[in-house]
């Protein structure tokens, strides 16, 4: 059973943000797994992995804000950056620290609130300034361009 139901209630309309957010929600669930099972090297490993797939997810989500005419782009990169601090400081308890399991289970609750609010309300205010340039054939190209250069 997964502790992260994914459900249509977090799509935002936007294929790629949608897929990328229930990466985020599978990796709760993983680390969901990790737990029950008393893996600390599975919750190491989870915990490394959901925080540096949100920093990737982040950089993504706010190049297209950037490029929209959302007009609150600098407050939603502020909450981003305020949760990366926050997501860094769990990691570093759950990869470091001495109760790797109540660190991992504090992880596991406060991504799942964090994920389903921040959806819910903090992103879904931007789908739609966001959504209008995927419908634009130019900007589809734009964005593969931008995300393929290496």
């Amino acid at each position: 059973m997964d502790f992260f139901e994914w459900t249509s209630e977090f799509e935002l309309g936007i294929p790629v943000i949608d897929i990328q957010h229930k990466r985020i929600a599978d990796y709760i669930n993983k680390l969901h797994t990790a737990i029950e099972n008393n893996n600390e090297e599975l919750m190491k490993e989870v915990a490394e992995s959901v925080v540096n797939y949100t920093c990737e997810h982040f950089a993504y989500e706010e190049a297209l804000l950037n490029k929209s005419d959302y007009i609150l782009t600098e407050p939603h990169i502020i909450v981003h950056n305020n949760f990366k601090a926050s997501a860094a400081k769990m990691r570093e308890e759950v990869c470091n620290g001495d109760n790797i399991i109540p660190a991992a289970k504090k992880m596991r609750s406060t991504l799942t609130i964090w994920l389903g609010s921040h959806i819910k309300k903090e992103d879904a205010d931007w789908a739609e300034s966001v959504g209008h340039l995927f419908r634009k054939k130019s900007f589809l190209g734009s964005v593969f361009n931008f995300f393929s250069k290496g």
